[in-house]
């Protein structure tokens, strides 16, 4: 058996995350295929309204390199290789699932730096012709420290309890308007600073608000910046952040079996979130 890596991202527009409705209309297409420079794409779309998720897995192919001779690896002979260049071969596979409880999308890739995700949403922005932005959640602080310019904003939420009643993040706005305490509190701070200005005052808040997250202090701490490549880059405390790793058989050709990875990656989402919710 081999992994499969899945990494979070949150997928929105200028207006809303991705809903229902637009599951829906991405299930009904069902299947689409995009072809770009030396590249083409097969993608399949599924939605299941009982578990609210949407399935989207793709194959594709690159028409370069392509070598011109070929070797017969058991008689040794060389020869041209009998495959017209412009035919391509489907190599490569990408499965994502959007938890729409949850509002986040989990995509396979190889290693935290890939840019399958930006695939993902160009085939979901092409079939609904409505832009939508794709954006990995980073699940430690380092690693998002590390992958970005700039800082943008740092939000803050609280929930009062019985475990922070007298440790609010702003103890003097309590009562402001005479109605009693506030049930929940959001700070919001945005910055304009390169990370080398800001990066160990944001890491220290970050390893701190991660504590009183643990204790109950704090509900939900978002931090979003912008990479050198011009993306949005986020890093969440909200306990969906780290990536879901499934295990599956490859066949012959070197493939996962679609449906396996399908239906391990919906019941792996679905045990994460039930034990969050309780």
């Amino acid at each position: 058996m081999a992994s499969v890596k899945f990494y979070k991202h949150t997928i929105k527009n200028d207006v809303e995350d991705l809903n229902e409705q637009h599951c829906k209309a991405l299930g009904n297409i069902k299947k689409k295929r995009y072809d770009a420079p030396g590249s083409i794409y097969e993608v399949l779309f599924s939605y299941n309204d009982a578990d609210g998720i949407l399935w989207i897995y793709g194959e594709y192919g690159n028409a370069y390199p392509y070598g011109k001779d070929v070797i017969n690896k058991i008689t040794k002979v060389k020869k041209p290789n009998p495959k017209p260049s412009d035919e391509i071969e489907m190599k490569h596979q990408i499965f994502a699932a959007y938890d729409l409880k949850i509002k986040r999308l989990f995509v396979s890739s190889s290693r935290s730096t890939s840019k399958e995700y930006k695939k993902i949403e160009e085939w979901i922005n092409g079939a609904l012709n409505i832009t939508f932005y794709c954006n990995r959640i980073f699940g430690t602080a380092e690693e998002f420290l590390d992958n970005v310019k700039y800082i943008e904003t740092l939000k803050v939420i609280q929930t009062r309890n019985t475990y922070n009643w007298n440790q609010t993040i702003f103890d003097p706005e309590n009562n402001i308007f005479g109605y009693g305490n506030n049930d929940q509190i959001e700070l919001k701070v945005k910055y304009n600073n390169k990370i080398s200005e800001v990066k160990e005052k944001i890491k220290h808040f970050i390893f701190k608000a991660k504590e009183n997250k643990k204790n109950n202090i704090y509900d939900e701490i978002v931090c979003v910046g912008k990479g050198n490549d011009g993306f949005e880059k986020i890093f969440n405390l909200d306990g969906f952040s780290e990536p879901i790793v499934i295990y599956a058989d490859k066949n012959d050709y070197d493939f996962y079996n679609e449906v396996e990875v399908k239906e391990k990656i919906t019941e792996a989402i679905n045990n994460e979130y039930n034990e969050r919710a309780l």
